[in-house]
């Protein structure tokens, strides 16, 4: 009788002892390191060691089954950081609660950069005007908008001093595909790309402009002071001739870009 109630004693113990491993188990990526172990023994000692009769010993192995691995995020923030971009000269730009206008001998742009939350001042010193960016107590990806900021603001200066210009090329096998500038280089019309009839026009961007190239053949410029416009109108003369349903390795027609770069340089 008695024999019979201590075996039955161990395997109702045995059974809590495997709840409780599970439910430690379970909880073990909410708690820390130091509350799991803490917490272990202490269910281990509520039974007597002579009691558990389970192949998991509570010293060592129990606590190396349930460890849980410290993961450390690196969440310190940075006081400030700051970028300088210098205005050359023959460039005017004015800031206003960030919405910048940048005048130059090309023309004028403005962009508006409030979604970036950091701090522009325009600084006036002896060798010249600069911009300063600034973000205050700002994590890894808001100390990253201060590069795109200063690129923003960089490619405005280049726009309104030298421009840009994209030349895109037709590349065809056998029908060639003829690109006609209409409108005033506001628009151009594709034709007889892949031999199809359809006539596919699109229309340039905002203060862009496309001309024929007289240097090559089938070719194409893109031209304009701001480059998202500019490189959006490439984009779309591409967009237009895409080959669908053929195997793109063999069929290659379309309109591609091959050479990116400056206007007064080109000029030059």
């Amino acid at each position: 009788m008695l024999a019979w109630h201590s075996s039955n004693h161990v395997d109702e113990e045995n059974h809590v002892l495997s709840k409780i491993s599970c439910e430690l188990g379970t909880v073990r990526n909410r708690l820390r390191p130091s509350k799991v172990s803490s917490a272990l023994p202490a269910a281990r000692n509520h039974f007597p060691e002579h009691h558990c009769s389970s192949p998991i010993k509570p010293s060592r192995q129990g606590h190396q089954r349930f460890k849980v691995r410290s993961h450390t995020h690196n969440t310190m923030l940075q006081l400030y950081k700051d970028l300088d971009l210098e205005i050359p000269e023959g460039v005017e730009v004015s800031l206003h609660s960030r919405k910048a206008t940048v005048k130059g001998p090309r023309g004028e742009l403005t962009k508006d950069v409030r979604h970036m939350q950091m701090d522009i001042r325009l600084i006036k010193g002896p060798k010249g005007q600069k911009l300063k960016f600034i973000v205050w107590h700002g994590g890894r990806k808001h100390v990253a908008c201060l590069r795109t900021a200063k690129a923003v603001f960089a490619n405005m200066i280049t726009g309104v001093t030298v421009g840009f210009r994209y030349k895109m090329r037709a590349v065809y096998a056998h029908f060639p595909i003829n690109i006609i500038v209409a409108g005033d280089g506001r628009s151009a019309e594709i034709r007889n790309f892949l031999g199809e009839k359809r006539v596919r026009n699109v229309q340039m961007r905002k203060g862009v402009t496309i001309s024929e190239d007289k240097a090559q053949k089938d070719q194409v410029l893109v031209e304009g002071n701001d480059i998202e416009e500019v490189s959006q109108s490439a984009a779309d003369l591409h967009g237009q001739c895409l080959v669908k349903n053929k195997d793109i390795r063999k069929f290659l027609d379309g309109i591609y870009c091959s050479a990116k770069g400056a206007i007064v340089q080109a000029e030059n």
